[in-house]
């Protein structure tokens, strides 16, 4: 029997189950056996044996693993901040157009919230290029696509950020909304493709800016990305799978894939990966 005892266990016991399990290693005999390190608490694998005389058979018994924390604090990781993601002076500023969407017919029941931004740069009479997030407005998009745009490292780009779905609660003091995301993120199908092509990006091009541009977005597959981070990460992925053609280039960080009792297999996933 092997027992994988963590410093949190230990911390748990109460003061009589702590006092019973220390008597029970102070019988024992022990020898080091495996030195392990994890994560700055060094593992000690301690292997003690026993005799039932009576029975004349030994018991073995792998098992006790004390966890040593270190007294030493690690250093704070330090990551420099790119400069794209600062405001500067100078540099034009997008407009965020906001609205609540709640008549979808693909997600029936659901309401939430979506974030248009449109840059400064942006002219009606030419089609922009598309870059559509989940979990809505993440990373200081807009001041990365202020300054991006700006200097030209990427095209005049709508950004459409997009919350997942909620259900309304019937009567708000007693029951709270049922949130969506999972059912929405996490289901492979082209479900939420088809609710990005079909119905939001129709009510994005129904927007005006404040000086009375319309909107036109791209329908050119390698003028879209989508992207997103954990489950967002593979709704973008799976959009992106089930329509390659209008969605050619994707984002996706600290990503997984998800299988779910209500998901299916993405067909040849493993052969064309």
């Amino acid at each position: 029997m092997v027992l994988i005892l963590n410093y949190n266990f230990l911390k748990s016991l109460s003061f009589g189950e702590d006092l019973k399990f220390l008597r029970m290693i102070l019988r024992l005999k022990f020898s080091l056996t495996e030195r392990h390190s994890l994560n700055q608490k060094s593992l000690y694998c301690l292997h003690y044996s026993t005799k039932k005389t009576k029975m004349k058979r030994t018991l073995t018994f792998l098992g006790i693993l004390f966890v040593l924390i270190s007294k030493a604090q690690a250093q704070t990781e330090n990551y420099p901040v790119d400069p794209a993601s600062i405001e500067k002076p100078g540099v034009p500023k997008g407009e965020i157009i906001k609205f609540v969407f709640e008549n979808s017919k693909i997600f029936p029941g659901t309401t939430r919230e979506i974030s248009v931004y449109v840059p400064a740069q942006y002219q009606s009479n030419t089609p922009a290029c598309v870059y559509v997030n989940q979990d809505g407005v993440q990373w200081k998009a807009p001041t990365i696509f202020d300054n991006l745009i700006s200097e030209k490292a990427m095209p005049v780009t709508i950004g459409v950020f997009i919350t997942p779905g909620q259900v309304k609660a019937l009567n708000p003091e007693q029951a709270l909304n049922r949130y969506n995301r999972s059912f929405e993120y996490d289901g492979l199908g082209d479900s939420y493709a088809r609710f990005l092509l079909e119905e939001v990006f129709p009510e994005v091009e129904k927007l005006k800016t404040k000086d009375g541009k319309i909107i036109k977005l791209s329908t050119n597959g390698n003028d879209r990305a989508i992207g997103g981070s954990s489950s967002g990460a593979v709704c973008a992925f799976t959009a992106a799978w089930e329509r390659p053609n209008e969605f050619s280039k994707g984002i996706q960080c600290n990503w997984y894939l998800c299988w779910t009792k209500r998901s299916r297999p993405i067909p040849h996933f493993n052969q064309e990966i």
